[in-house]
């Protein structure tokens, strides 16, 4: 069996660095700890360097909430996610397929499937195994 490259988007990395940040709907601008440069992380971004990686499984670039959040901060924290998630998949069928060749199908869901509850995680039918 050959092995697959999972990798993470970097959204909780940049939640680690909550003193160094700004999250705005167009990404998150923190400052280096190293230099003091402030680098601009987007979706796009991290979508970019994951395909670059040759990651096999790429996740959506997130925004995760602190703990414990109200309601209000949780539902802001969803909607960015989301968008983010939408910019993310764009990005990927953008250039991870002419770059992998290949598209994952849980890969090519659309986040708004997942926002109107419509996602049941399960294989297309050719990949389906008989039941003995």
């Amino acid at each position: 069996m050959a092995a697959r490259l999972l990798t993470d988007s970097g959204g909780f990395q940049v939640f680690s660095l909550s003193q160094l940040r700004k999250v705005t709907d167009e990404g998150v601008r923190f400052r280096s700890h190293l230099d003091g440069q402030q680098p601009l992380l987007t979706p796009e971004h991290s979508m970019d360097v994951q395909i670059a990686l040759g990651a096999d499984i790429a996740m959506a670039f997130d925004e995760c909430t602190e703990y414990p959040a109200d309601r209000a901060r949780a539902q802001e924290s969803l909607r960015l996610t989301m968008a983010w998630a939408e910019r993310s998949l764009n990005r990927f069928r953008a250039i991870g397929m002419k770059s992998r060749g290949t598209i994952s199908w849980a890969a090519a869901r659309s986040p708004s499937s997942y926002r109107a509850g419509r996602h049941v995680p399960r294989p297309p039918p050719r990949e389906r195994r008989a039941s003995h």
